[in-house]
Formats: structure tokens, sequence, C-alpha cells
């Protein structure tokens, strides 16, 4: 007897064939080369994503429509991103300005971003002239110290007010006293200091050095940080001569080395912050 099978027209084999389940096509990816803080506020900050994609829609100026995360945490980038885009012979050159509102940043992104890299990812739709418009699909690590960040230590005194040291105690083996800073956190969650390691300088001269721990950054507002200080009156003189016994103010700079809970471990960033150094016989 023949069987059912056999008698199976060509047709009804070729249609149960288109009825398979496509392989999924390979999704294009891009490259996320480079990170530059462009502006900085205490409400928000302009970072620009220079990229390299497969290709893009066309126009010299696009829209991205999408996502943006960090250590797999969406930020909140400001929708439509306005895109620059140059074309290339093997692609495209992306250029994504970033809109980041600092007061709704995930406070999980604190706990799980790296303290060496970034990972960045752009997932979403590039919009160009004439209706075109491509997905996008655009991953990079980018490493803390790298010209792939761009990101200048000086913005750091947008967040901090420093209201100046005042030493007491003239005359006898040392000094004591306190400097003074108030510290802005932007975020709508806390943040923890490990450890602020400083110094003290009166121009060349290096007087007083210490150590902070555990200090926490209450959200969306200044913070004020008292700084205890102790120098020898023998450095002091060395530093500023007779103007020490004189009494009065002099210019004096505070160094410090700021190292935040983040991730695993920590992130430390310098601070120099210029003021005046009371001296109180």
């Amino acid at each position: 007897m023949t069987s059912a099978r056999s008698l199976a027209p060509p047709s009804l084999l070729l249609a149960a064939l288109l009825a398979l389940p496509a392989a999924p096509a390979e999704r294009e990816v891009g490259s996320v080369e480079r990170l530059e803080l462009t502006s900085l506020t205490r409400e928000r900050a302009g970072v620009w994503a220079r990229t390299r994609l497969p290709r893009a829609a066309k126009g010299a100026r696009q829209t991205f429509d999408g996502e943006v995360t960090v250590a797999n945490v969406r930020l909140p980038v400001g929708q439509p991103v306005t895109v620059a885009v140059q074309e290339r012979p093997t692609g495209a050159e992306a250029v994504f300005l970033l809109d980041i509102d600092l007061r709704k940043v995930p406070e999980e992104l604190v706990t799980r971003m790296g303290t060496h890299a970034v990972d960045p990812v752009l997932t979403g739709r590039l919009r160009g002239d004439g209706g075109t418009e491509v997905p996008v699909h655009a991953v990079g690590v980018i490493r803390f110290g790298t010209p792939q960040l761009v990101a200048p230590a000086s913005n750091a005194t947008r967040f901090v007010r420093y209201a100046g040291a005042r030493l007491s105690g003239l005359g006898l083996a040392e000094s004591t006293g306190e400097a003074r800073a108030f510290v802005y956190n932007p975020f709508g969650f806390p943040l923890d200091v490990r450890s602020l390691s400083y110094s003290l300088w009166l121009g060349e001269r290096r007087v007083v050095t210490g150590e902070l721990r555990g200090i926490r950054l209450h959200p969306a507002r200044e913070n004020e940080v008292r700084i205890p200080l102790r120098a020898l009156n023998s450095d002091l003189v060395a530093a500023a001569g007779q103007a020490v016994l004189a009494g009065g103010e002099l210019d004096g700079e505070l160094m410090a080395q700021v190292e935040l809970k983040a991730g695993r471990d920590g992130v430390t960033f310098p601070l120099k912050l210029p003021g005046k150094v009371r001296l109180v016989r």
C-alpha cells in the first residue's frame, strides 16, 4: 500500500516549508567610540556620544527615538535626540546630542556602574530626510582616564562651594580650626562618600593633611561638610612668614581626593578649591 505522505502534492510540501519560521536577521551593530561632557548644570548634563554606524538615514541632521543605557540602566534622556551625521564609505559617523535630567537618574545606576569603565548602549531608530529611517544598535566600553571619556575634573566645582578655612591658636605649638565646604547632590537619592583625603596649602607649602570617612550627601540639596584642620605653627611661619604672627587673611588652596561609593568599589575624583585662610591669634 502506498503511504499518504508519498501522495502529498509538491504544492503542499512547498506550503509547509514556507510556514516554517524564518531565521532571525542578524542585527547590525555600531560602536560608541567616545563620550564628551559638553555642558553641565545642577539639573542637567549635555553629553555627546560619538558613534560609528553601519548605516544611517538620509541627511546631515537626524533624530533618534529609543533608549540609552549604562550598566543596563536606562538614562533619563530627552526625546527625540538630535543626531549629527556624516556619511563615510563604510557607514556613517553619528554624534548623538544627549540631554540627561540628573534629577531623574535612577539610584540603580550608581550601584551597578563599573568603576573602571562605562558601557553605553543606544538602541532605537534614526529618522532622516524624506521619511527615511533605519534601526540603530550601538555599544561601547568607555574607560576612565582615557581620551575616550572627556569630562574635565573642573566640572566638579559646579557642585562644590568652598567657604574658606579658619585657624586659631597662633603663638602656641600648633593651630587648629576647620574648613567648610558645601556640596550639592543633584540626584534624587543620597550619595555616600567613602573617604575624603585633603590637604591645605599656603603658597607652595602644605600645612595641613587629613582624612574624613563616611559622609552622606542628602539628595537635591547642598550639604555642609566641616573639615577639621591641625597645623604646626612652624609650618605656618615657613609658609607665610610674619603674616602668621600678625593674623589676618591669606590666600590658600584646599586640595582633596574624593572617593564616592559606586558599584562594587568606588569612583575617585580630585578637587582643587582656592579660598581664604583666616588666621586668628
